[in-house]
């Protein structure tokens, strides 16, 4: 390809991410927020959470190490 098609040439853009990538660094959980997700398993059961507690739980139980 010659230089100046190079330049030219179009690159279709990447699909939009929905979900932060997984090494960007959010910040740490409030601890009130683990408790809330802890107190909602306890009276409603693992099944209850929705994918954002899960991710959250998740997120902290990597704080910790």
């Amino acid at each position: 390809m010659s230089r100046k098609a190079e330049e030219s040439a179009t690159f279709p853009e990447p699909p939009s991410r929905t979900t932060p990538l997984p090494y960007v660094k959010v910040g740490q959980v409030p601890e009130h927020r683990i408790n809330e997700i802890l107190d909602k398993i306890n009276d409603q059961g693992m099944e209850s959470l929705s994918p954002e507690d899960r991710e959250i739980l998740i997120r902290a139980s990597r704080d910790e190490e």
